[in-house]
């Protein structure tokens, strides 16, 4: 467990990570990084489950000590009924659905309760910190009604490093309203800084895999003025044999591997011709 004390006073190392999706192999090495950089805080920005191992990676989240702010995939889990997917003849809305009953059928009742108590968002010094965005947070979500299972599966936006530079103006006009100056996030998997409107924009990528062609795990540490982001190895033929061998859909094994191995969506992903194997 990390030492959980505040940035005001001396300067003190926080490491921050996102989007670990199950994938305990690589949180562990993530880990094992931050130890090493000496971080004495670590914050956690969402989305820790499905994935390979939901109740590993919960298991681990725990023991660290992180204070965790909730992700979409926490909110789905949390909120309205599970069986009142918008359309249960739609194959995205029910391969979510399923994965979500095994992501609650394996970590368990305690686990949810503790999720249950996770914030939207943290605060410290001078910071924001957030799953997707100041504006996904602070506006979006107030048209929402979370009793509409239209809005069970809300995906938001997020912030990516080509976003036009009027919805980073946007975001940094919400973060000057509250106070702050510098917004850490993730959701899109794909590290980077920015700056616009006076303020420092952090997406921290994923502990669990990135999207921007670099598949390694990514976390930033951040001491109260400078930043900086990691990119971590670790076993990632771990990683496969417990999508192989556990309760990950079938259907969807190739596509999660392709993500792993390459750092790109699994969207892109085509599976090889028949003359090909």
């Amino acid at each position: 467990m990390l030492d959980q004390r505040s940035l005001d006073g001396d300067k003190r190392m926080i490491a921050i990570l996102s989007d670990i999706h199950g994938n305990s192999p690589a949180m562990k090495a993530v880990l094992k990084d931050i130890r090493s950089q000496g971080a004495e805080k670590l914050i956690f920005l969402g989305d820790a489950l499905t994935g390979p191992d939901p109740k590993g990676t919960m298991d681990i989240l725990s023991a660290s000590g992180c204070i965790p702010v909730s992700g979409n995939v926490e909110q789905w889990i949390i909120q309205g009924d599970i069986y009142q997917v918008p359309d249960p003849e739609n194959e995205l809305h029910t391969s979510v659905r399923e994965k979500m009953l095994w992501v609650t059928d394996s970590i368990g009742k305690d686990y949810l309760e503790w999720i249950l108590t996770w914030p939207d968002e943290y605060e410290e010094s001078d910071a924001y910190f957030v799953h997707d965005s100041p504006y996904d947070r602070k506006i979006e979500r107030l048209y929402r009604d979370n009793s509409d299972p239209k809005g069970y599966l809300y995906h938001s936006k997020g912030l990516h490093e080509d976003s036009p530079e009027t919805t980073f103006a946007e975001n940094a006009s919400i973060t000057n309203d509250l106070a702050h100056k510098k917004v850490f996030y993730g959701h899109t998997h794909a590290p980077y800084t920015r700056a616009a409107g006076g303020v420092t924009f952090c997406n921290v990528g994923s502990s669990g895999f990135c999207l921007d062609g670099d598949p390694r795990p990514a976390w930033v540490s951040w001491d109260g003025d400078s930043l900086q982001i990691h990119h971590v190895d670790y076993d990632l033929e771990e990683t496969i044999s417990l999508i192989r061998s556990g309760e990950y859909p079938l259907s969807e094994q190739e596509g999660y591997i392709y993500m792993l191995r390459t750092g790109n969506h699994w969207r892109t992903y085509r599976p090889p011709a028949a003359d090909e194997n």
